[in-house]
């Protein structure tokens, strides 16, 4: 194989683990961003990003974020630093559904005086708010022209069975790619992806998954299409602490009918914090240390800093991210600094700003979909509140199971009109031990199951 070939599956590991892991572990700025209110009463409103020179920060970009009353986002403007002043450069405008789905998105950027259109995405969404086509357009000659288009099918458990991309080309939807899933209680456990060669779709590769009695995901297979069969070519072994927690991935090459050992992934735990990441070499007889990522935390178990450093004749720094929050947990400062020499260099550091929410209940009345939160806190002892919100009149069920299924707790199951709401559950009178839980919640023919964590 290749050695840009490895690379690229090397990278596609690491980034299919933190998909994968909780947010906790690798917080990001970028998952603040979203079209409703954080789950703590707080909207994120300002971001400004500055851009590192030596030991000087200079501003490069702001992004201001704008919603409507029912806290969705409704234009997010970005502006550019000329030196002395911020100027105009983007801005995007967003438009909902009733059910509370992003329909429309226009892109425009600025030039000289005034705002010219840039690009539009129009989106359409099923009975049960699942997206089921999303068009790119660009802007033209006064008009926007289609670009390209997905669509999306979904089986009787709204399961994603089928995602179709196509280009457009002399009036026409030309197809190009297609991504097929088949499931098994609701757990992938086939990816096969084809190209269209002008009269039938043509395999491309095929993933393969297997699970462990607790869901987690033990096997991932690539293998390739060779015109007739699928041959082995890469696969990712993945191993769990007993706090379903990843402790070990493996990537593996299938080289003349043998799998020989690429690469590994080692994490290290305090209690439920990601402490590190080991990265590790085969060579020939044996693992050799590549390099690793290590995690700080503060009191409130939020990650303060990841550090990444390359492992040769001893423990070289490489880059480090360091993260800031305010009183109520908001990610307020993100900073990213790069080793040269003997010094940490300043690259990239992001500022936010918060407002805090009022009348908070009575705008979520409106809500606008199903949607079942993670609970809070998590990991928890003794309680940790759930909230959901479901659009629909119905009766609604949230139950908890042990990892073995069995029902620990009936916490709603009533009639209730559409809207938000959250429920605590308390350690009170019942005898549990430390260890993962799932929560589920059912409203008519919706259901949707979470994963907590019991730490005593």
């Amino acid at each position: 194989m290749k050695k840009i070939g490895l690379v690229f599956w090397v990278v596609y590991a690491v980034i299919t683990f933190a998909q994968n892991q909780s947010d906790k572990f690798i917080p990001s700025i970028y998952n603040t961003i979203n079209k409703e209110s954080l789950e703590n009463g707080y909207t994120l409103i300002e971001q400004i990003h500055l851009w590192g020179n030596g030991s000087i920060w200079s501003n490069y970009e702001k992004i201001n974020f704008i919603y409507n009353e029912h806290y969705q986002l409704i234009e997010k403007k970005i502006f550019s630093w000329n030196d002395t002043a911020w100027i105009n450069s983007k801005r995007e405008f967003y438009n909902y559904d009733d059910n509370g789905n992003d329909t429309l998105i226009i892109k425009q950027y600025w030039v000289v005086d005034k705002w010219k259109n840039s690009e539009r995405i129009l989106k359409s969404f099923n009975l049960n708010n699942s997206l089921v086509q999303i068009i790119n357009q660009n802007f033209y000659d006064s008009l926007f022209i289609n670009l390209d288009k997905k669509y999306y099918t979904y089986d009787s458990q709204n399961n994603l069975i089928d995602e179709v991309y196509q280009f457009w080309n002399d009036g026409n939807w030309d197809n190009r790619t297609r991504r097929s899933r088949a499931y098994n209680n609701n757990l992938v456990n086939e990816i096969i992806d084809a190209e269209w060669n002008g009269s039938e779709w043509v395999n491309d590769n095929q993933r393969l998954y297997e699970y462990d009695e607790n869901h987690n995901k033990t096997l991932e297979m690539l293998n390739n299409w060779s015109g007739t069969e699928w041959n082995n070519h890469i696969r990712w072994i993945s191993n769990y602490n007993s706090n379903n927690l990843i402790s070990e991935l493996i990537l593996d090459e299938y080289i003349e009918s043998i799998w020989l050992h690429s690469e590994k992934n080692i994490y290290t735990y305090e209690s439920l914090n990601l402490l590190e990441d080991k990265r590790l070499r085969w060579s020939t007889f044996d693992w050799d240390t590549s390099g690793r990522i290590i995690y700080l935390y503060d009191s409130n178990n939020k990650c303060i800093e990841r550090q990444f450093q390359n492992y040769r004749f001893g423990w070289e720094d490489w880059t480090r991210h360091t993260f800031e929050y305010d009183e109520f947990g908001n990610l307020n400062i993100e900073s990213s600094y790069t080793w040269v020499f003997t010094e940490w260099v300043n690259n990239h550091k992001y500022i936010n700003s918060y407002a805090q929410l009022t009348n908070v209940e009575q705008n979520q009345k409106a809500t606008i979909a199903y949607k079942l939160h993670q609970n809070y806190p998590n990991p928890f002892n003794p309680s940790t509140k759930i909230s959901w919100q479901a659009p629909v009149n119905g009766w609604q069920t949230l139950k908890v199971y042990d990892i073995l299924g069995n029902e620990v707790a009936t916490l709603v199951d009533e009639y209730r009109n559409a809207g938000s709401y959250n429920v605590e559950f308390r350690m009170q009178n019942l005898q549990l031990s430390s260890g993962v839980y799932f929560y589920q919640l059912r409203v008519g023919d919706y259901l949707e199951t979470k994963k907590m964590i019991l730490l005593k």
